[in-house]
């Protein structure tokens, strides 16, 4: 429930600074090269902005201190990863050179399902929790 109100904050924090642009007249915020931390009473990173060799990232913090969510600026576009509790990324979607990618993975890190744009199209694959694949579209 607490990570609902992280991220409602967070979005409220976004639209405050934005008004605050627009009514100060403010045309420019710089970002340290470690990047924009915004951190609870206690000490702990609930939001990382920072800026990376292809624009800017954003990922957001668990009340653990695990990353749980970013979203990031990569050379075909960009990605996003959703992380369990634990910071084991479970979900991964990718601009890629020949358009999307989706993935999913167990909370053992191990990829379980997958699709993508591809060359010719695309692509779905499944594997079992002993990373063998048992699905393959096209063969």
């Amino acid at each position: 429930m607490r990570n609902k109100y992280f991220l409602l904050f967070f979005g409220l924090l976004i639209i405050l600074i934005f008004n605050a642009c627009q009514t100060q007249k403010v045309n420019k915020i710089i970002i340290p090269k470690e990047g924009l931390q915004f951190v609870s009473e206690d000490g702990k990173v609930l939001f990382l902005m920072k800026a990376t060799e292809y624009g800017g990232s954003l990922f957001v913090y668990n009340n653990q201190g695990k990353r749980i969510c970013g979203i990031t600026a990569f050379i075909y576009g960009g990605t996003l990863g959703i992380a369990n509790n634990e910071g084991e990324l479970v979900v991964s979607m990718v601009a890629a050179q020949y358009g999307g990618d989706f993935g999913i993975s167990n909370n053992e890190r191990r990829v379980v399902a997958g699709m993508g744009a591809t060359k010719n199209g695309g692509g779905l694959a499944i594997w079992n929790n002993k990373g063998e694949m048992i699905f393959k579209q096209p063969k």
